[in-house]
């Protein structure tokens, strides 16, 4: 099992946060390596809610499933459902006064450096957490540049 967390404070109120976050499409804008976000259903995000995915990470083309299996109470878990990786997503939001802290942490199975040729687990998790740390970077400049 392979695990890491990130996390970040932002200069916004904790609903405009949840709020942005839950817009599936918004994640093209933040998340450096997303290229195709398509929900599979029409409707709000909300639990048994299935998006397709297609990413970019080192230099590979990635498509998944995933499957909201909790929401709410400002916190989410995903999980994928098709891919080449077992792979779950916690986001949780906390109220730091009037700003929030986003806390993102991601667990995988073992052998995910499978697909990558002979690189390992740990160096396969290693860059994931360096990309998930540079991606809170640009949310938080996103949503703090967005005062209205």
């Amino acid at each position: 099992m392979n695990r890491f967390e990130v996390s970040v404070g932002i200069d916004r109120p904790l609903t405009a946060v949840w709020d942005y976050l839950n817009t599936t499409e918004n994640e093209l804008v933040w998340h450096s390596s997303a290229v195709e976000r398509v929900p599979v259903m029409d409707g709000p995000l909300e639990k048994g809610s299935r998006v397709r995915q297609v990413d970019r990470f080192l230099g590979r083309k990635i498509e998944t499933e995933w499957e909201v299996t909790e929401l709410h109470d400002y916190l989410r878990r995903d999980r994928t459902v098709t891919g080449p990786f077992d792979i779950e997503v916690e986001w949780q939001l906390e109220p730091v006064g009037d700003a929030t802290r986003f806390i993102m942490e991601m667990t995988a199975q073992a052998g995910m450096g499978g697909l990558f040729g002979k690189l390992a687990d740990t160096v396969v998790m290693r860059i994931a957490n360096r990309e998930w740390e540079a991606n809170l970077g640009t949310l938080k400049d996103i949503l703090e540049a967005d005062t209205a």
